[in-house]
């Protein structure tokens, strides 16, 4: 019996290990949200466990269990459901309502499981175990990028710090830090109520591994979390837990003056270490915290104000910030980086309001519950209460309530401490039959929605083969699917554009269309105007084409490929003015392009090409002074490597080169790369040059609407539908400059040196692109 026990035992500390450490190191981050074959398996999984609990106690005729939280969970639901009916997109709305009841139904069944026989104890330490992985993996991540640090910067006189964000396992930095800030409490919890030196030692090194890896996400937001979460649990741990704790507290307290101070010290210095992290700039990809916020809540309150009482709808605050802001060059937003904002812009005061009532339903059933009958469980009860805590405040500045890896250990640690409270025996149940409906409709709305996706799949793989008549296909059948999500119009009016670049003359018309309904469900999106814009100046509608593109300029007038398709449509129709204005703003944005072949066709083009910069070069003695204010810059180490380069030092050169190439920074990259090309070229490296300067070419010819190098990269597609796109998301009739003249050049010594190997066929194909971008190139020759 006592074997049959223990097994029983092992495979259910088994089965939640795996369960937890798919939620946190799979299906729980950015790739989880996105990724089909991730959101088809979740799905499978929801439906095999919760699934499974509802239909085992439907047909056992079991009533479900009563947890207290009956009415703060259905004014929170009924608050979703009313933003959600008034929504301005109701497609994009319904998979946060099913989430939400998903979410719910999860509750349940981890608060009955617990109550019938699965440890709370076992669910807490698989999932610090599911946890340790976690911090194993972004400690292994950390140290990695240290050691390609320090193979780039050892022995240089003047290197970078080493000041990294890490972005392992989940896929986001203050994503990372939230998913450790739930677990930390509960370690910490149970660190206290440990009494064997084995675990005392083990979640020790939990800790420290999860300190580290969290000052590695350089998450201001989630500083304040954790130290709201621990600040938290010493306070409970002093009240409820040790008494021992409390004694001594008690003692200490007698001398009231001095303790009195040293507590107007700690907040004082709490407060000034608070402002100074809120104004702090991280690395150089990370302005200060209220800088990088403020804009996205004036868009929320914006929206907010608009829609006051129930709001714009859940899940369209990306809707709201493309409005408000220039995407391209920019990229949308999941969230508006606050759970209040977030829920303000998009349910209104009846969202927000009902979200209140429930987090104070489940704040007082939490304290109702404090009172365990013993020391481990109430160490339980007050990490996850500290934990909730902890992301509450951390929600103020930030949103990760669609992530598993964070809801998921809240919502299950919360029903295992609840179910521990022996005053539940005494509630009244209810029919399970109020589960069977909900789940119901989460599964048919799954299915619905993955159907739809499956060949939105197919669509994508098509189209990396080129294969745009299968892509086609594939985007209309997703289209018919699910008419009603906006992504799938565009995805197949992006295909039909390809075939009619490819001489299909029937396909502009569909591509046509297919643009317009996904402008009619996305009104916001400025490459859908773009691209119809092209496609109807394609089909000899000009005058449409005109007014299509002046609307994508209006959404998008920071992106320097709609400023020069405007001027050139401007240009072709006479109207000189609107082309000046437009290549000029063209040429404010991306001052690069001035020196494409375009600009030299016409003489209004030239005329606008500014005078050449003369400002003189810096010295290396400046490089250098500028390095002992700022060592974040990679500009500072390529002028450093073109003096080393100068005095003929190619190896100390290459080393600034690289040590340019691996600081974290929005800049662009391909100068830096262009000359660690050059270098290996003159240092007889041939292998190495070619691959550098063709993954230079590669990268400037098949690219997202994000810049070159951004193939795969569309931000727009995962943030606003939760979908995987088209690598590139532009369509061809779209005139872009970015191969310009200059890069043509630069490039050509990949020409020389494919001839140099005997690769005479690639130098061709080579030296057509090249010639393409600066037809000189081809006289010269």
């Amino acid at each position: 019996m006592m074997g049959r026990v223990r097994w029983g035992y092992l495979a259910r500390e088994a089965a939640l290990i795996l369960l937890w450490a798919y939620v946190l190191l799979v299906a729980g981050g950015v790739t989880g949200l996105v990724n089909f074959r991730l959101q088809v398996f979740s799905a499978g999984l929801m439906a095999a466990t919760v699934g499974g609990w509802v239909a085992w106690r439907w047909w056992r005729k079991q009533p479900a269990p009563r947890t207290g939280l009956e009415v703060g969970l259905a004014v929170f639901l009924m608050g979703l459901l009313v933003a959600t009916a008034v929504s301005q997109d109701l497609r994009r709305s319904l998979p946060l309502v099913m989430q939400a009841i998903g979410y719910i139904l999860i509750f349940y069944c981890g608060f009955d499981l617990t109550r019938t026989g699965w440890s709370a104890e076992l669910t807490e330490k698989s999932l610090l175990i599911g946890g340790g992985i976690l911090v194993g993996l972004g400690l292994l991540d950390i140290f990695q990028t240290w050691l390609t640090w320090l193979d780039a910067t050892l022995g240089l006189p003047y290197a970078p710090d080493f000041r990294y964000r890490t972005y392992a396992v989940v896929g986001d930095p203050n994503l990372l830090a939230a998913t450790l800030n739930v677990m930390m409490p509960l370690a910490v919890a149970r660190l206290g109520a440990a009494r064997n030196r084995l675990p005392k030692v083990l979640l020790s090194l939990w800790l420290a591994g999860a300190l580290v890896v969290e000052a590695f996400t350089g998450s201001r937001g989630g500083f304040f979390g954790l130290s709201a979460g621990l600040g938290a649990l010493g306070v409970l741990w002093v009240l409820v837990v040790s008494r021992a704790a409390q004694a001594q507290v008690q003692k200490w307290w007698r001398q009231r003056w001095p303790a009195l101070g040293l507590s107007v010290l700690l907040m004082a210095g709490f407060g000034f270490l608070t402002l100074r992290i809120l104004n702090l700039q991280g690395s150089a990809m990370q302005p200060g915290a209220l800088e990088s916020r403020q804009g996205l809540w004036q868009i929320a309150n914006a929206a907010f104000s608009q829609s006051p009482l129930t709001g714009k709808g859940p899940g369209t605050f990306p809707t709201e910030y493309a409005r408000a802001t220039s995407i391209p060059p920019a990229w949308p937003f999941l969230h508006a980086h606050s759970v209040v904002f977030n829920t303000l812009a998009e349910a209104g005061i009846i969202g927000l309001a009902a979200m209140m009532f429930a987090g104070g339903v489940i704040g007082f059933s939490l304290w109702r519950a404090r009172l365990k009958d013993s020391g481990p469980k109430r160490a339980r009860w007050a990490g996850v209460a500290a934990a909730w805590l902890g992301f509450a405040v951390h929600s103020q500045v930030d949103d990760h309530t669609r992530y598993l890896a964070v809801a998921l250990p809240l919502i299950i640690m919360l029903a295992v401490t609840l179910a521990e409270d022996t005053e539940y025996e005494q509630r009244p149940t209810f029919s399970t039959h109020w589960f069977l409906w909900p789940l119901a409709l989460i599964g048919v709305f799954s299915v619905y929605s993955l159907r739809a996706y499956f060949f939105s799949e197919q669509a994508v793989e098509a189209s990396l083969r080129d294969d745009w008549a299968a892509a086609a296909r594939a985007a209309d059948e997703a289209l018919t699917a699910d008419p009603l999500l906006a992504h799938y119009a565009y995805q197949a009016g992006l295909a039909y554009a390809h075939l009619a670049a490819q001489g299909d003359e029937t396909a502009i018309h569909t591509a046509i269309t297919r643009f317009e309904t996904a402008i009619h469900r996305d009104p916001a999106y400025s490459l859908s105007y773009a691209h119809l814009a092209a496609l109807q100046w394609q089909a000899g509608q000009q005058t449409n084409a005109l007014e299509n593109m002046r609307r994508a300029v209006q959404l998008a007038p920071l992106a320097a490929d709609f400023q020069i398709n405007l001027g050139l449509y401007a240009e072709a129709t006479g109207n000189t003015e609107e082309a000046q204005a437009a290549y000029t703003a063209a040429l404010a944005y991306k001052p690069q392009l001035a020196s494409a072949y375009f600009f030299t066709e016409t003489s209004l083009r030239q005329a606008i090409i500014p005078p050449p910069a003369t400002m003189p070069p810096r010295t290396e003695a400046e490089w250098i002074a500028i390095w002992q204010g700022n060592r974040e810059q990679p500009e500072i180490y390529m002028g450093l490597a073109e003096a080393a380069r100068a005095r003929g030092d190619l190896e100390l050169a290459r080393r600034y080169l690289g040590a340019a190439l691996w600081v974290q920074s929005l800049a662009d990259r391909t100068t830096a790369t262009l000359m660690l090309a050059d270098v290996l070229r003159e240092q007889g490296k041939t292998e190495e040059a070619i691959a550098i300067y063709q993954a230079v070419l590669n990268a400037h010819l098949r690219y997202s609407s994000l810049g070159p190098g951004t193939a795969g990269q569309n931000q727009y597609a995962a943030f606003v539908f939760q979908r995987r796109a088209f690598a590139e998301d532009m369509a061809p009739q779209l005139l872009r400059l970015d191969f310009t003249a200059e890069l043509a050049r630069r490039l050509w010594p990949l020409v020389q040196l494919y001839e140099q190997t005997g690769q005479l066929d690639l130098a061709a194909e080579v030296s057509a692109h090249l010639v393409a971008a600066d037809p000189s190139l081809g006289v010269e020759r």
